[in-house]
């Protein structure tokens, strides 16, 4: 590829242009402003965009709340570079495109396929101003990658560690707010009370609106009655940053009481044991408490809850649960919650007794027994109904052809909220229990950011972007309790340090610590910063959700859970936020020439010796020391082929921890025996190999 060298002297001024910390506090991304082309549609959104690429299939939209059709989209932000270096800059996609450094255009409004532009070369050091103006196509995907190389490493996509943005932007801020408020929609469930416009059910629209909410089946039979009459006093007591409303007043009168302890009566809930009886060994729950990385997600158990953190706290376990339903839970998450987040370790029974064995135990203190109070069943079934109970939660005892459904309180449609302008007279007032209705403790942020998603954006619930779902999921889902990502450490690696760079006993996944073998690895848990561009959206989908998924990392002690997720979405969208197809690649027939040659390529001797450190299938390493590779079988099942050979040309590029050698230097390895040194095809038949196998 050609280089374009533009003197620093004609491009940069960098005594104007690099700019100071102090005067702008950045945060991660590029602010990507949105804008429909389509007169007949015109449209402006904003967001935050991780990565300087784009990928919006053909039919969809580039926004959840922007039409289909043409569009343009404006990135900007700050390009921050540590070294003075000559960095060469170049594309790849399809559309029209201009890109400029501190107000030079490096590329102006170049069109059709970018990978045929010429690469320009700049001097940078420190920050400087980036912006990028794309215009989609009128028809098939609309994409494009950012890439740059230099003396010390390759052509490679921009980094996300590098792009970053100023909060201080009003248009920003306030779609911020509205896409605040539009999550905030559906975690709240408000479509259970409140019909949208036009529709009674929300289909192939934002998918957290068909989350289903915890089951009341036997739920007094898996809870203890005093934790249960706590959480209905008020469930933020339980659960700081929970989403069920108080539906009682926080000052409680004699009369509350008596209708909480019917309520009570009606789930048929019984006191807890003072000293229940441990049904595991709690030695073996500890250890199974730390191999299952529990602190990416929960506090220890002598923490209390806090507004501090939104680590969910496990200090009442004893006093909420009931020891064979916390076993049952562990074992299988989601058959009384359908749709809840925490994930399935895949569990052996006696896995699940050991780990609840050591939870209670360890938090007996929090048991209480206070209440004797006997509540009128009946009633208490009543109640249910009256105070909208159902209306979010199933219950097995109702058939929906009951005379029970005529119980359930009729809440006015959004529509005659929004037509009355009443919006911020229910749930969204500031004391709505004052009112008799359901108190969801909102603070003045979140009632204004509901507030204007609903006047504003209420239509795009019908609505779904797979990248920005994607994006809220990671959060959701807490993919960063156990995984670093754009440079920011994880949860587990921020507890222990040494955790990451010290050898700790082999444990298999499902093992226990008898199982450990003699010798030790790195218990090094994968980079997502790259997973997008790196996994095959289709390997990706079947790997979150399925229990029989094989791992790639057996020795890894913190073991890799299914979730109760749509894998889809979410895998489809980490790739759109590289740029890159989330369409598998067409079958091609493997070179079998090629094949051969790199399965002698994979061998010790002649070879890279792959299998040294990495199992393949049933086969395994024959002298990994204190690191392995993932497990070879099925790699190109798993890996996208770009991503593969950016990663086979210089791994620390991609994750700095790794132990995985550099075999490339200049474009040739030491092997000259094979196509004359070349990387690119010994890496190419090395995949043909695979693929073979």
């Amino acid at each position: 590829m050609t280089k374009l060298v533009i003197p620093l002297s004609v491009l940069l001024l960098l005594t104007t242009t690099i700019l100071h910390s102090e005067e702008l506090p950045l945060r991660p991304g590029l602010v990507l402003n949105l804008e429909s082309l389509d007169p007949t549609t015109p449209k402006k959104d904003v967001r935050i965009s991780r990565m300087a690429a784009l990928y919006v299939p053909e039919g969809k939209s580039p926004s959840v709340f922007m039409p289909k059709g043409k569009f343009k989209a404006t990135y900007e932000g700050i390009l921050e570079v540590d070294l003075f270096d000559d960095f060469t800059f170049s594309l790849e996609g399809r559309g029209k495109i201009s890109l400029a450094l501190d107000g030079k255009w490096l590329f102006e409004k170049v069109s059709g396929d970018f990978s045929k532009v010429e690469a320009k070369t700049v001097e940078l050091e420190g920050r400087h101003q980036l912006k990028i103006v794309y215009e989609s196509l009128a028809e098939g995907p609309s994409h494009f990658q950012l890439y740059w190389a230099s003396f010390d490493f390759t052509r490679e996509p921009v980094p996300p560690e590098i792009l970053k943005h100023s909060p201080k932007n009003d248009f920003l801020i306030e779609r911020l707010k509205i896409r605040k408020g539009r999550e905030l929609f559906a975690e709240k469930q408000c479509s259970s009370c409140h019909i949208p416009p036009g529709k009674e059910t929300i289909k192939n629209g934002m998918p957290e609106l068909e989350r289903s909410l915890p089951l009341f089946t036997q739920l007094g039979q898996r809870f203890n009655r005093d934790w249960l009459i706590e959480w209905i006093e008020n469930p933020r007591s339980k659960k700081i940053h929970g989403h069920m409303p108080q539906v009682f007043p926080t000052k409680l009168e004699p009369q509350h009481q008596k209708e909480i302890s019917d309520i009570v009566a009606h789930l048929k809930a019984t006191p807890a044991q003072k000293k229940p009886q441990l049904p595991g060994d709690p030695t073996d729950g500890e250890e199974l408490f730390n191999q299952l990385g529990c602190l990416g997600c929960h506090q220890a158990l002598d923490q209390a809850q806090t507004q501090k953190t939104d680590l969910i706290s496990l200090h009442e376990v004893a006093h909420k649960w009931k020891p064979q339903s916390l076993i049952q839970f562990l074992l299988d998450p989601k058959k009384y919650a359908p749709s809840i987040r925490m994930p399935d370790f895949r569990m052996k029974p006696t896995e699940a007794r050991n780990l609840a064995s050591y939870l209670i135990q360890n938090t007996l203190s929090s048991i209480k027994t206070t209440s004797n109070a006997q509540g009128d069943a009946e009633n208490g079934k009543k109640l249910l109904h009256s105070k909208g109970c159902f209306s979010c939660h199933q219950n097995s005892m109702m058939k929906e052809d009951s005379s029970e459904l005529l119980l359930l309180p009729r809440y006015k449609t959004l529509d005659q909220l929004i037509q009355k302008n009443a919006i911020d007279k229910g749930c969204l007032s500031a004391r709505p229990l004052n009112k008799g209705i359901p108190n969801f403790q909102l603070s003045a942020s979140e009632r204004q950011a509901l507030t204007a998603f609903l006047t504003n954006e209420l239509s795009s619930i019908y609505n779904y972007h797979e990248e920005e779902y994607a994006q809220r999921s990671f959060k959701n889902f807490r993919c960063q309790g156990c995984h670093t990502r754009d440079g920011q450490q994880d949860q587990l690696s921020a507890l222990s340090s040494a955790d990451e760079e010290s050898e700790t006993p082999v444990i298999p996944t499902g093992g226990s610590p008898s199982d450990s073998e003699a010798h030790k690895l790195l218990q090094t848990r994968p980079l997502l910063t790259w997973a997008g561009e790196k996994l095959q959206p289709a390997w990706l989908q079947e790997f979150l959700t399925r229990k029989e998924t094989k791992p790639v990392r057996p020795w890894i002690r913190v073991r890799m859970p299914t979730f109760n997720m749509n894998s889809s979405l979410f895998s489809r969208g980490l790739a759109r936020q590289h740029g890159v197809t989330p369409t598998p690649p067409k079958a091609e027939k493997v070179d079998s020439k090629l094949a051969e040659t790199g399965k002698k390529l994979l061998l010790l001797g002649d070879g890279f010796s792959c299998f040294t450190c990495h199992d393949y299938g049933d086969k395994k390493a024959t002298g990994a020391f204190d690191a392995k590779g993932p497990d070879l079988e099925g790699f190109p099942v798993r890996l996208r082929k770009d991503f593969y050979h950016l990663w086979m040309l210089n791994p620390l590029r991609f994750d700095p921890r790794t132990k995985m050698p550099q075999f490339a230097e200049e474009g040739k390895t030491p092997f000259a025996q094979f196509f004359d040194g070349d990387a690119k095809t010994q890496f190419e038949a090395i995949w043909e190999a695979l693929r073979k196998e």
